[in-house]
């Protein structure tokens, strides 16, 4: 499994920059806390402010979040891991009934 940043060398690459995680967001148009909530969950806008001030690509922060791009100057793809099935439904049992012989 690829490791990204631990969140406290993120916070640190923030505020060597001279900057907070809450005034990073409030630059950003972002809610005070939105910096932070992307530290530990999944916040598209506070995750692309960080790696922006930083000046490193979100897939190399969060490699378990995004992928990179497929081709140079192209957008970073999000992984989205909430809905793919924990395992694969079988199909349902026959109901038991059994059509009558005319």
């Amino acid at each position: 499994m690829q490791t990204g940043w631990h969140r406290a060398q993120i916070r640190a690459a923030v505020e060597m920059k001279g900057r907070t995680l809450t005034q990073l967001a409030l630059d950003n148009g972002l809610e005070e806390w939105a910096c932070r909530h992307a530290l530990t969950r999944r916040h598209i806008p506070g995750e692309k402010a960080i790696a922006a001030a930083i000046g490193v690509p979100v897939w190399e922060l969060w490699p378990g979040r995004w992928r990179a791009p497929r081709y140079p100057g192209g957008e970073p793809s999000r992984i989205d891991n909430r809905f793919r099935p924990k395992y694969r439904r079988k199909a349902p049992p026959s109901h038991g009934l059994k059509a009558e012989a005319a």
